[in-house]
């Protein structure tokens, strides 16, 4: 990777981080102000009709814009013949859900399910103005400028539910937020790139980016119903209020996915794009960033499988207490899951998305059937299904890795062996503590809480800035190294 893709990646990173960290904590907090106000079955309801949205969006618009950024060269009537497509498709899946909506609030025992679909079929109609200033931006590997876009989009939407919900408006105040925060983001994006399309469609556009585009759309669609497909099967044969459950649970596993893998994500691949035909390159990108997401996303997730009880209850209150058994499934799962992105970002960079699609077949069978199977144990078995998948999931990746640039199974695990050992020696301190304390705290206590984190913070950050900084693994030392000078030049920036 050449200096100034590498420096362009590193501030990229660098902003969406620091954005999207600012942006999740204020949606974080504002989740808890609506938790309280509101019901586990009114996000049961909107949990249920994500399954529909991410598949309108993937089809209106994933495809093109993955086809944007990886083009090596791109011209105006490009950007300008996707917008109109997009258009297009936003406007016919638009009418699509309205016409559906009647027969999905059927299929979930729930009129409001329903209605609830209709009124966001809207934000098919936003989304070509979202999606070519964002492609156009994250082509320049502007993470800056789509950062506070998003930030901006998180603090509308926050603020609106959170007003709706306080005059009880149930679950409509979750709806309007929505799509008060994306009406505000297409404002601001158009005012910030002031981009125009020309009316006009160029077939010779068209015919550059729709094979591309047609393969990635598949994969995308093919993983949103991988991933949506438990609420679908939740909802369905267990009820809203469990799927409220279910839902806020996937929520906090990937919280810290949101954070930090999504934010190498998106500026990797623009990275991973420009560097496309450089497999040893790629291979040392994929093997670092991967380490830096382990390193970071472990301690969170095995964390918060050892605090679930006493987070849930101080955080959310007594109600949400069904949350915590999926939850601390769902952390192994999510670990598992964090490091997929970006793999998957290096392979569709390459253009072997026909392999992704065919992968992502498979992960949706497996999660159909194993989601099926799990409903009959409550959201308890449909998150253990998750766990298998996610396994699985793993495995098919680094048979791709291995076939495309040429990834060991050596090579791969042992960038995980740190992290593992790291967690495990946590996870013993955290254990003999909860043993020690048992007779004289509560579980649910406050001060368990507390020093349980600060106990497993200290443990894990001593362990990885003491020993596996001496780790005989080349990555995962430069990985450490690179921590610490970030962690000194912060501290060194904070004292003056």
């Amino acid at each position: 990777m050449n200096k100034s893709v590498e420096t362009r990646t590193k501030l990229g990173v660098a902003w969406s981080a620091a954005t999207t960290t600012i942006g999740q904590v204020l949606s974080f907090i504002m989740g808890i102000i609506l938790a309280r106000l509101l019901l586990p079955e009114d996000f049961g309801v909107l949990a249920a009709i994500i399954i529909f949205i991410d598949l309108g969006s993937s089809l209106v618009s994933s495809g093109l814009v993955s086809a944007l950024i990886q083009r090596s060269s791109i011209r105006n009537e490009h950007y300008s013949t996707a917008f109109w497509v997009h258009l297009f498709l936003g406007v016919t899946t638009c009418l699509v859900l309205v016409a559906i909506a009647p027969h999905v609030g059927e299929f979930f025992h729930n009129v409001v399910v329903g209605e609830v679909l209709a009124v966001m079929a809207i934000y098919m109609l936003l989304l070509p103005f979202i999606s070519i200033p964002t492609a156009i931006l994250r082509k320049r590997i502007d993470f800056r400028s789509l950062g506070i876009a998003n930030l901006i989009q998180q603090l509308i939407n926050g603020a609106v539910s959170i007003g709706f919900a306080f005059w009880g408006w149930g679950v409509w105040s979750l709806v309007y937020g929505r799509l008060s925060g994306y009406c505000v983001n297409s404002l601001y994006l158009y005012l910030l790139v002031r981009w125009q399309p020309q009316l006009r469609i160029s077939k010779q556009a068209l015919k550059e980016l729709l094979p591309f585009s047609l393969k990635v759309t598949a994969a995308n669609i093919l993983n949103d119903i991988a991933q949506n497909i438990a609420f679908v099967l939740v909802g369905r044969f267990i009820g809203a209020a469990q799927l409220g459950f279910y839902h806020r649970a996937y929520d906090l596993m990937t919280f810290p996915l949101t954070r930090i893998t999504t934010s190498m994500d998106t500026v990797l691949y623009s990275a991973f794009s420009e560097v496309q035909d450089d497999r040893k390159v790629l291979k040392k990108a994929l093997l670092k960033s991967t380490s830096y997401v382990l390193i970071i996303c472990a301690p969170l997730l095995i964390g918060l499988f050892w605090v679930a009880p006493a987070f849930v209850y101080n955080i959310y209150g007594e109600n949400w207490m069904g949350v915590v058994p999926p939850l601390q499934i769902m952390c192994f799962a999510g670990l598992l899951l964090a490091v997929e992105p970006l793999a998957v970002s290096l392979i569709t960079a390459m253009g072997h998305i026909g392999f992704e699609v065919q992968r992502q077949v498979i992960y949706v069978c497996v999660m159909v059937i194993g989601g099926s199977i799990g409903s009959f144990w409550g959201i308890v078995g449909v998150a253990y299904s998750m766990l298998v998948a996610a396994v699985i999931f793993l495995i098919l990746l680094r048979r791709l890795l291995g076939k495309f640039i040429q990834l060991s199974w050596h090579e791969y695990a042992s960038i995980f062996v740190p992290v593992g050992i790291g967690s495990g020696i946590m996870s013993l301190v955290l254990w003999l503590y909860d043993l020690a304390t048992r007779s004289f705290f509560s579980p649910y206590s406050v001060i368990i809480l507390l020093t349980s984190i600060a106990m497993g913070g200290v443990t894990y950050v001593t362990y990885i800035l003491v020993f596996a900084s001496k780790s005989p693994n080349p990555t995962t030392k430069e990985v450490v190294q690179e921590i610490k000078q970030y962690g000194l030049a912060a501290y060194h920036m904070m004292i003056r």
